[in-house]
């Protein structure tokens, strides 16, 4: 079987241009060896240690208990200031201890009755509002707003 097809060199192809796709080839290949070599003169870069903070920066996160002593102590500040009635200082005092117990416990403390409190099975608590229930409500009631500040906060202390 025969072709009638002869394969000829290209008569028009003058062999400058292949020299010159050679020459640009070997330039590239050469531009691409001298920029991605490793650089082996340059000291390797230093990272500095960061930077200490001093330690009066720190701010440790507050406990429950601390927080709520924090606000008895400014409860009896104002009343020692006379910024409230004894009256009101007995209610803003069981408001504090009753949501110091709901936040600690997860019991909804704040608007339970004393007898509620009692059905909750926390003796500290039904103590500290037994004492508080009859000056938080009546005008004229016999107890030491001082000595139940301190009362409070030694529950709130010892909380556990």
């Amino acid at each position: 079987m025969g072709f009638s097809v002869k394969l000829k060199l290209p008569a028009g192809f003058d062999p400058r241009w292949l020299a010159l796709a050679i020459g640009g080839i070997l330039l590239a290949l050469a531009l691409l060896w001298i920029f991605r070599r490793p650089r082996t003169s340059a000291p390797p870069a230093r990272r500095t240690p960061p930077r200490k903070r001093p330690q009066e920066d720190l701010v440790l996160p507050m406990t429950i208990q601390d927080k709520y002593l924090l606000m008895l102590e400014e409860q009896k500040k104002e009343y020692k200031a006379g910024k409230m009635d004894e009256r009101e200082a007995f209610q803003q005092l069981s408001r504090l201890v009753r949501a110091f117990v709901t936040e600690r416990t997860g019991k909804k403390a704040e608007n339970a009755t004393l007898a509620e409190i009692s059905g909750m099975h926390l003796p500290q608590l039904a103590k500290l509002i037994e004492v508080y229930y009859e000056p938080e409500f009546a005008r004229d009631a016999e107890a030491d707003i001082m000595a139940c500040y301190a009362n409070a906060g030694k529950v709130i202390k010892l909380w556990t």
